[in-house]
């Protein structure tokens, strides 16, 4: 099963950290990443820049908006993730334990719900959610030469009101 390793912190107004710490957790995601994937457990693991880069669409009363961060009304921070594949959620929760973290950060371990499509049907094959005010509901890795161009394409994923897609830059090392 997969599960997403998400990497938050509880304020991300928090100071920065100092140069030689960054670099010291830097350094610590690299021997993890080396780490998961040696043993055949990566995914995918990337980090997210800042959601002063992103965008959000929002459907209201049947209208896509689109509104560029920072995003003032949350106060946590969504700093990054791996995804990876894990037989057991402990075993997903082990990986988590060794993730670099700052002071003042976590780790989210959060089960994937497999949708394939079957005759373009929608199938659900496990989960489930955890209640939560604002929830991940899945992700879309796109690779693209603007935001406006990610934008455009986020707009396109079908939304139920009251939900959004936040579209983030991901920042290369």
């Amino acid at each position: 099963m997969r599960y997403m390793l998400l990497i938050c912190s509880d304020d991300k107004n928090a100071p920065p950290a100092p140069r030689a710490e960054m670099e010291a957790i830097i350094q610590g995601h690299r021997r993890f990443s080396d780490e998961l994937q040696a043993a055949g457990k990566m995914v995918v693991g990337e980090r997210l820049r800042p959601d002063g880069d992103a965008s959000r669409i929002r459907l209201k009363a049947g209208q896509r908006q689109v509104m560029d961060g920072p995003f003032t009304e949350t106060k946590e921070a969504l700093g990054g993730f791996y995804l990876v594949e894990c037989d057991t959620r402990q075993e997903a929760v082990e990986w988590a334990k060794k993730i670099p973290l700052r002071e003042g950060s976590f780790v989210e371990v959060r089960p994937i719900w497999h949708i394939r499509l079957k005759a373009g049907q929608r199938q659900v094959m496990d989960g489930p959610f955890t209640e939560t005010k604002e929830a991940l509901g899945g992700f879309y890795l796109v690779e693209c030469d603007t935001r406006q161009e990610a934008v455009e394409w986020a707009k396109k994923i079908p939304l139920r009101e009251g939900s959004f897609v936040e579209v983030r830059p991901i920042w290369h090392m």
